[in-house]
């Protein structure tokens, strides 16, 4: 496994709209702490919108940096190099080759525009061959239907549906668990590259 590239504090990964880059410190205390007080911008996140301050998020910028099984990078607009959001590879297992992926687009002028798609496909790809992995998943909530899309897209199979998977804001909430095999990515990468 690749383990070594996880301290990398220069990773840049170019795509079309947007590129994904190492986080750096100063990033929590610009656009990124603001985004989990944001109700639109978690409704679909397990922890939904808390009081986040620049403190906690340089702590868990620390955190992630630190790990040896996470790997989170800024989504940047590839136009202005503004960070939008943030995607992950977290509970990275080495020895099985699988890790939960996550995303987050932050700034919400940056939604519908394809830039989930890009960053998707760019991180699942960055997975599968520069950390060797195997096995990618997944957890969406059943309502998130712009997610399903982009995973089932980007070749991720539904696997169960977890019922009240998630205890928040009073309520109990389903979510797919969708998993992508690297031999089932590869078979997507060569059908959009003919």
């Amino acid at each position: 496994m690749s383990k070594e590239i996880m301290h990398n504090n220069d990773i840049h990964i170019l795509g079309k709209k947007i590129f994904l880059r190492s986080l750096r410190k100063k990033d929590a205390s610009e656009n990124w702490w603001k985004w989990f007080n944001n109700d639109n911008v978690t409704r679909y996140m397990a922890k939904g919108a808390s009081k986040n301050t620049i403190a906690k998020q340089v702590k868990f910028f620390e955190r992630i940096t630190e790990s040896e099984n996470d790997l989170a990078l800024a989504i940047c607009d590839a136009k202005n190099g503004f960070h939008v959001g943030t995607t992950a590879l977290h509970n990275i297992d080495w020895i099985t080759g699988s890790a939960q992926f996550g995303i987050i687009i932050g700034e919400e002028d940056y939604w519908g525009q394809g830039i989930g798609t890009e960053a998707w496909t760019l991180l699942t790809d960055f997975g599968f061959r520069k950390l060797k992995l195997k096995l990618i998943k997944t957890k969406i909530f059943k309502e998130n239907s712009p997610s399903l899309k982009i995973a089932k897209k980007c070749g991720f199979k539904e696997i169960a549906l977890l019922q009240k998977d998630v205890s928040k804001n009073g309520g109990h909430f389903d979510r797919y668990l969708l998993e992508l095999t690297k031999i089932a990515w590869e078979n997507v990468r060569d059908r959009r590259n003919s």
